[in-house]
């Protein structure tokens, strides 16, 4: 993932990898701890991409908003952080609020539910 966002022109410096510990899952309150407590420059994520680990139900994987600097404006606001899950597993359950990509199911920030063709 990190290859294809800097791919698609994202700077490296911009994008942080956090790897579950050990035996840990992205549903664990400490690995969320950790993922919400990352930050780059200065500034917590506004985006976290999780890669086959979340389908399952539950919480949210981080809550709470983030403040940001507008690239374009340089002043600074509070934004929703997102979730984005991509798995390959069959789920009709994945954490609240996420924006997910998994076999055959996409649901977007309102949980919409739509079946995807040819995933």
């Amino acid at each position: 993932m990190r290859r294809t966002l800097i791919a698609l022109g994202k700077s490296s410096g911009k994008i942080a990898v956090h790897h579950i510990t050990k035996g840990g899952n992205v549903h664990q309150r400490a690995e969320r701890a950790i993922m919400e407590s990352i930050e780059i420059d200065g500034q917590k994520c506004e985006w976290v991409i999780v890669l086959d680990q979340g389908s399952r139900g539950g919480v949210g994987i981080v809550e709470g908003g983030v403040e940001i600097i507008d690239e374009r404006t340089g002043e600074k606001k509070l934004v929703d952080r997102k979730v984005a899950i991509i798995d390959h597993h069959f789920s009709l359950q994945f954490p609240a609020g996420a924006i997910v990509s998994a076999f055959q199911h996409l649901r977007n920030i309102e949980g919409n539910c739509a079946n995807m063709i040819g995933v």
